[in-house]
């Protein structure tokens, strides 16, 4: 599967060369000018990586990191003309994960993207025994494999994997899921360990916590 850039930068000719670039290297590319359009593709599109220039028409690259560090989820790579150290500093330090200064080498610039992508995925991996969850994608593998879940039983993974080693009590299950009861959390539980356990009644990873909950543990 391409991993999709957003590349937003006002620049029409900068912004067709990075596009042309980074689609032959086999990239999914979209692209805007503005602030405003960033936030509105951001909101209906999954993208992998963004690269930012600083100085947009309708606002700062940083300002919107810094507006929307709750809701930015990938690596974003600020590229601006600004090439002074307290630049660098105050973009780094308002969300941003890489810093490049005009001009630069479209191969420089290539490196780092395929560094950030690759952090980026692993960081949302868990693993536990012979399986893999992406937190991302909420796709399961086993040794390579992908394992069927249910939408319920993804959104339980994702619940464990977010909180590894930590008891989720029977209140917060039925915080997080809709019309829960005891009886249905037990049945997602009892599903779930038939998928990721060598023998669900003695579980090595999916653990039931008496008279408290369940943890995860990898």
């Amino acid at each position: 599967m391409k991993h999709h850039i957003l590349i937003v930068e006002d620049d029409d000719k900068i912004r067709r060369l990075l596009q042309q670039y980074l689609k032959s290297q086999g990239y999914l590319v979209s692209s805007v000018g503005t602030i405003k359009d960033c936030a509105k593709i951001y909101k209906y599109f999954k993208f992998d990586l963004i690269i930012l220039d600083i100085m947009l028409p309708d606002g700062t690259g940083v300002k919107f990191i810094n507006q929307n560090r709750d809701k930015i989820d990938v690596p974003v790579i600020i590229v601006s003309a600004l090439g002074h150290v307290d630049d660098r500093v105050y973009a780094l330090e308002s969300g941003a994960r890489d810093y490049i200064t005009k001009p630069f080498e479209l191969r420089e610039l290539l490196l780092r993207i395929k560094n950030l992508i690759s952090e980026n995925s692993k960081s949302h991996e868990v693993i536990f025994g012979d399986f893999a969850f992406d937190l991302n994608s909420k796709i399961l593998v086993r040794n390579g494999t992908s394992v069927h879940l249910t939408h319920s039983e993804k959104e339980l993974m994702s619940l464990f994997c977010k909180n590894l080693k930590t008891v989720i009590t029977r209140v917060e299950f039925a915080n997080h899921f809709a019309d829960l009861n005891d009886r249905t959390i037990d049945t997602m539980i009892a599903r779930l360990r038939n998928k990721i356990e060598a023998d669900p009644k003695s579980p090595r990873h999916l653990i039931t916590e008496r008279n408290k909950g369940y943890s995860l543990w990898p």
